[in-house]
């Protein structure tokens, strides 16, 4: 699949950021870019370790962030466009390219969030999506707290509509130093792209697959995401050790991981691309879920230092 990453960046009114502290650990969140992660690190022994990508002064798009969250869905739809329960959904792209102009990623990533309450350790966001092109009016909160343990980010989607919703979420991270790094998690197959970047069968016996089952150097050159995803994964660097665990709801990975590139991402999410479309497929697994009105579902994802 394209990447999000040539996207026209969304652009802060407000670089106002947020920084919540608790012993070692200090996170930073711009409520108005998205309500995105801009840094999440440790004070070990006088040491600073960042443990994603930190964002610069200078960037001004959740694209160049630590993480961000995704809803009402990962990824994108082909031609951004989707039926469901007799409505013909045509979304307005949020795409920058002039070859690829795709509404990527959902809405929650390009909002202004409102601050519901903040502490030293802890912050609630929450914002009202009402989009002209999105028939379902929705809210997303953003629950984001140090522990004695690392970072806990909870993201739930309620349905404020009075009609069944099609509904998937994530999380973006990024992560740096793609070189030295090993990855270990289970996942039971990948899903192989067409020459549209779109999913079209299963792939069992992947070599990444196998590599990342044992823990092995990170997988070069993929843009793919696994089903079967057991909720957890490790990040093994010669001088740091991260665990990452995500709820029940979120049974997928995503591994962009291109050549040449000094990050990479691996992101938990509930479907695979294009699930809305895919929704009567019969090879393979594709997250495809539903929201009934005045329903929530919510997801989680916990960074542990070890």
């Amino acid at each position: 699949m394209d990447r999000p990453h040539n996207i026209a960046p969304t652009y802060a009114t407000d670089r106002r950021e947020i920084c919540l502290k608790y012993g070692q650990f200090e996170a930073g969140i711009i409520p108005d870019l998205g309500g995105c992660l801009s840094y999440f690190r440790q004070i070990k022994k006088g040491v600073m370790i960042d443990w994603l990508r930190p964002m610069s002064k200078q960037a001004s798009s959740p694209l160049e962030s630590s993480c961000f969250t995704m809803a009402p869905f990962f990824s994108w739809l082909e031609n951004d466009r989707f039926s469901f329960a007799n409505k013909k959904v045509q979304l307005k792209t949020n795409g920058g390219s002039d070859i690829q102009r795709r509404t990527m990623h959902g809405f929650a990533w390009q909002q202004q969030w409102k601050v519901l309450s903040c502490s030293q350790q802890r912050l609630i966001l929450e914002v009202v999506i009402d989009d002209s092109s999105w028939p379902w009016l929705h809210r997303v909160q953003q629950d984001i707290s140090l522990t004695e343990k690392g970072l806990i980010w909870t993201v739930s989607v309620h349905n404020l509509s009075d009609t069944v919703m099609p509904l998937g979420l994530g999380f973006h991270p990024f992560f740096e130093n793609p070189d030295n790094v090993c990855l270990k998690a289970q996942c039971s197959a990948m899903h192989t792209m067409s020459a549209q970047s779109l999913p079209e069968s299963v792939d069992e016996q992947d070599s990444a697959l196998l590599a990342m089952r044992y823990g092995s150097e990170l997988p070069r050159g993929y843009d793919n995401v696994f089903q079967g995803f057991g909720g957890e994964f490790t990040l093994v660097w010669p001088d740091k050790v991260l665990s990452v665990e995500s709820s029940e709801e979120l049974t997928f990975l995503t591994l962009y991981s291109p050549h040449n590139s000094r990050f990479f991402c691996v992101e938990p999410v509930s479907h695979t691309t294009n699930a809305f479309n895919l929704k009567d497929t019969d090879w393979s697994e594709t997250g495809f879920r539903t929201l009934a009105p005045d329903a929530s579902l919510t997801g989680r994802m916990c960074f542990y230092p070890q």
